[in-house]
Parts: C-alpha cells; sequence; structure tokens
C-alpha cells in the first residue's frame, strides 16, 4: 500500500463528531422552543384572563350605574331596559373566565406534571448518549491516525 493509499484510507475513515453534535443541538433547540411555545400559550390565557376580569368588572360597573340612575359617558344612552343585555353580557364573561381558569389550571398540571419532567428526563438521557457517541468517535479517530502514523514509522525507507 502506497503512502497516499494509506493517506486516503485514514482521511476516509475518519469522522467529524461535531457533525453529530451539531444535529443535536439543532434539535434540542426544536425542542426548547416547543416547549417554550407550550409556556407562552399558558402566559397568553392568564393574559386573557385578566383582561375578561377587567371585562367583567367594567360591565358590572356600568349595570350598577344604570341601575342607580347615575350617569357616565358610557351609559349616558343607556336605561334599565338595556339591564338585561348587561347582564346577559356579565353572565358570557363569567362563563368565560371560568372557561379560561379550567384551561389555565389544566396547562399548568399537565406542563409541570406531565411536560417538563418527562422533557428534563429524556434531555438527561440524550445527553448521555451524544457525549459517548462523541467520545468514541474521537478514540475511533485517535485509533486511525495512531494506526496509520505507526504503520508510517514502520516502512524500512523512514528509518
Amino acid at each position: 500500500m502506497t503512502l497516499k493509499d494509506s493517506i486516503n484510507k485514514m482521511n476516509d475513515g475518519l469522522k467529524n463528531p461535531y457533525f453529530n453534535l451539531y444535529h443535536w443541538c439543532k434539535g434540542e433547540l426544536f425542542d426548547i422552543e416547543a416547549v417554550y411555545n407550550a409556556i407562552m400559550t399558558r402566559d397568553k390565557i392568564q393574559e386573557r384572563l385578566g383582561k375578561s376580569e377587567k371585562k367583567k368588572a367594567g360591565a358590572q360597573k356600568d349595570l350598577d350605574n344604570v341601575t342607580t340612575g347615575r350617569k357616565t359617558v358610557k351609559t349616558l344612552f343607556k336605561n334599565q331596559s338595556d339591564a338585561g343585555t348587561m347582564v346577559g353580557k356579565i353572565e358570557n364573561t363569567e362563563k368565560e373566565i371560568e372557561a379560561l381558569n379550567n384551561l389555565y389550571d389544566l396547562l399548568t398540571i399537565y406542563l409541570g406534571e406531565t411536560v417538563v419532567p418527562e422533557f428534563k428526563g429524556r434531555k438527561y438521557k440524550i445527553y448521555g448518549k451524544i457525549v459517548q457517541q462523541f467520545n468514541v468517535m474521537q478514540i475511533n479517530n485517535a485509533h486511525q491516525v495512531a494506526s496509520f502514523w505507526s504503520q508510517i514509522l514502520s516502512n524500512p525507507n523512514i528509518k
């Protein structure tokens, strides 16, 4: 085997461990983004819940003003007959608040008890495997380089 063939054989046998590490990191970023999006969705539901509660408080205040006969900018053109629609609006908002509360609680429990612990456990296992694979590839590369140099040094023309 010629020196050129030995170099080509060694070159073909070497593997870049950073290639697998790069793709693993890329996948990890997608996984983290997915969990982040789930948590952001939960936070958006909490924001909607706050807005609905403010909406209910405003409608309740308007209803109180109409029933007591006080006039405000919002209730200037409303009278006692509009109180029924305002009560309906408040009831719908209360139902929405209850549904959002249930959804928020469900997402919080699901994320906290199922998604995050499972995500964390999976990541530990995958991290261990990727580090082990990286080390094995580095050891194989070092072995091939050592074999190449051993072959070069055993060449009688080199001595």
